[in-house]
């Protein structure tokens, strides 16, 4: 199990996720800052730039630990199967998943609890300012930013990543095993 590279790339990519995620998380808190203070400031644009630049950095990370254990594994033994790397790439799935999100719970609300709720004002704040906005609409998005509820969109997310995760793995098992049959004729009996 030392040898298990699915350990490693799954506590890489953890960490790389947590260090991304505290990273976007301060940039969004200063620009909801920003546009708090001057409403002219926000722009719809950037701030969904934001959450896509994230979801990318989260789809690279995950198909990079998942396909770098796999061939790792491959080193390691040479007899794999199918069933084997698709196996690899659900333990990574797994530790980045428990691992990141256990990590990410802590930081925000052990390491810098205000953080969350200084986010949640700032954002009710920006919603109030926004001119093109209705007053209906102000209402249903802060009543939607006080309705969230922190365990369904745990749960969700941990969902969303190990389906994430699977397809991920099962893509990069079918590639890495068909590679290793074109390479080995002797496996396409």
């Amino acid at each position: 199990m030392n040898n298990n590279p699915a350990i490693k790339y799954g506590i890489i990519g953890s960490v790389l996720l947590l260090v991304f995620g505290i990273l976007i998380q301060l940039l969004m808190l200063s620009y909801l800052e920003s546009a708090a203070k001057d409403p002219n400031n926000f722009s719809f644009g950037k701030f969904l730039l934001y959450g896509i630049l994230s979801l990318v950095f989260i789809v690279i990370v995950y198909i990079y630990c998942i396909s770098k254990s796999m061939k790792d594994y491959r080193k390691l033994d040479p007899d794999y199967t199918y069933r084997k790397l698709v196996g690899q790439g659900l333990i990574v799935t797994l530790i980045l998943v428990l691992v990141s999100t256990g990590l990410s719970y802590l930081y925000n609300n052990v390491v810098t609890p205000e953080s969350k709720e200084k986010t949640l004002e700032l954002t009710k704040q920006v919603y109030q300012n926004i001119t093109t906005l209705t007053e209906e609409q102000k209402e249903k998005a802060i009543e939607r930013l006080n309705d969230q509820n922190p365990v369904r969109t745990l749960l969700s997310t941990i969902g969303i990543s190990l389906m994430f995760g699977l397809i991920v793995s099962l893509i990069s098992a079918s590639v890495l095993n068909a590679k290793n049959k074109m390479n080995n004729p002797q496996q396409l009996r």
